[in-house]
C-alpha cells in the first residue's frame, strides 16, 4: 500500500518509528509540541481551475467546504450554532487510482485559501498503547493553530471497521484509535479531507459523519480536457497531434495522461528528435496501459476478506513489540 509522505521540519524518515525513538532517546516522550513538529503544512499545489470534473461533482465540493467557508453568517448570525456547536466539514474523497483526488483535495485548500496539511495513517499507528491517539492529537491540533485544510490519504486503513470481538491488545489499540478519531471529528472545526479507493471499508460511525464525494473517471469530453491541459504551450508538438483523437482511449485517467506526455517527451528527447509526434503519445499511453497490473474490484467495493486484511495491517503493526498489550 503507497501512502504520501510526511512532510516534515528535518531530514530523515518522515514520522516514522525509528525517527520517534531517536527524538526520545535520552529525553523522554515527545510532549503534544514536539509530535506536532511532524505535522507541517505547505501551499497547495493545485486550484480550482485545473479540476477537470462534471460540473455535478464541483458543486458538490463547494457544499462540502461552504459549511466552512460560510460558517460566520449560518452558524453565528443565523444561530446554528444552537444545533451544531462544532462546524465542520470532514470530507471522503473515494475514487479509482489517478482520477485527481489529491489534486482534489489541495484545489479545496487553494479556494478556501489555506495551506494544506499531508498526513498518512501508518504514522498515527503505533505498537505502544495511547500512542497513536496522541499523534492523532498532534495531527488535527497542528491543522488547527495553522488554519490548514487536513488531508488523509489511503485513509481506509484507519477508517475502516472496529473489531467486534477484542482477544488481543492490538485489537483495542485498533479500536480505541478509531474511537478517539471519532471524538476528534465532532469537534474540530476545520476541513478533513480523507482520501481513499475503498470507501465501502470505513466504519458506519466514521462513515456517518463524512461528506462522501466520488471522483468519477473521465468521458470522452473531460479526457479531452485532460489532454490539452497536459500539452503546454512551450511543448515541441507535430502538427498532427490530434487531443480528440488521443481521447477516445476508454479507461484513461489523468495521471495516465500525466505519465504518458512524460514518457513521450523524454523519449523524445532522450533521441535528440526535435518534435512529440501524435504517434509518440499514443504509443506512450499504449505502453502505460498495457504495464497494467490485472484488474481491481469495482471501484469502493471491498470483500469482507479485504476488509479484515486492512484491519490485520495495523494488528500487525501494533503485535509487533512484546510490550503490546
Amino acid at each position: 500500500m503507497h501512502n504520501l509522505d510526511l512532510v516534515v521540519r528535518r531530514d530523515g524518515p518522515a514520522g516514522s518509528s525509528e525517527q520517534r525513538a531517536a527524538d526520545t532517546a535520552g529525553g523522554g516522550e515527545l510532549d503534544l509540541e514536539g509530535r506536532m513538529s511532524f505535522f507541517v503544512p505547505v501551499k497547495p499545489l493545485y486550484d480550482m481551475s485545473q479540476l477537470v470534473l462534471p460540473a455535478a461533482t464541483i458543486e458538490e465540493l463547494h457544499i462540502a467546504v461552504d459549511t466552512v467557508r460560510l460558517r460566520g453568517l449560518v452558524f453565528d448570525t443565523w444561530g446554528l450554532r444552537a444545533i451544531e456547536p462544532h462546524p465542520r466539514s470532514a470530507i471522503s474523497l473515494h475514487g479509482g487510482p489517478g482520477t485527481g483526488k489529491t489534486m482534489t483535495a489541495h484545489a479545496l485548500a487553494h479556494l478556501l485559501g489555506r495551506p494544506i496539511l499531508l498526513a498518512r495513517t501508518s504514522q498515527l499507528e503505533s505498537k505502544y498503547h495511547g500512542e497513536g491517539g496522541k499523534y492523532l492529537a498532534a495531527l488535527f491540533e497542528a491543522a488547527r493553530r495553522a488554519d490548514a485544510v487536513l488531508f488523509i490519504d489511503e485513509a481506509e486503513s484507519l477508517l475502516s471497521r472496529r473489531f467486534e470481538s477484542v482477544s488481543q491488545g492490538s485489537e483495542h489499540a485498533v479500536n480505541t484509535l478509531r474511537a478517539e478519531l471519532i471524538q476528534h471529528l465532532d469537534v474540530f472545526e476545520g476541513i478533513a479531507v480523507f482520501v481513499t479507493n475503498l470507501v465501502t471499508s470505513y466504519d458506519p460511525a466514521i462513515s456517518s459523519r463524512l461528506h462522501h464525494v466520488r471522483i468519477p473517471e473521465p468521458d470522452h469530453a473531460a479526457r479531452r480536457a485532460i489532454w490539452a491541459a497536459h500539452l503546454p504551450p512551450g511543448l515541441p508538438l507535430a502538427t498532427d497531434v490530434s487531443v480528440d483523437e488521443l481521447a477516445e482511449t476508454e479507461g484513461v485517467v489523468g495521471r495516465d495522461v500525466k505519465r504518458a506526455v512524460i514518457n513521450a517527451a523524454v523519449t523524445v528527447a532522450r533521441e535528440g528528435r526535435g518534435q512529440i509526434t501524435h504517434a509518440d503519445l499514443a504509443r506512450s499511453l499504449a505502453n502505460i496501459i498495457a504495464a497494467r497490473p490485472a484488474a481491481a474490484p469495482d471501484d469502493g467495493e471491498v470483500s469482507e476478506a479485504e476488509r479484515d486484511s486492512l484491519n490485520g495491517v495495523i494488528r500487525g503493526r501494533l503485535a509487533r513489540d512484546p510490550q503490546d498489550g
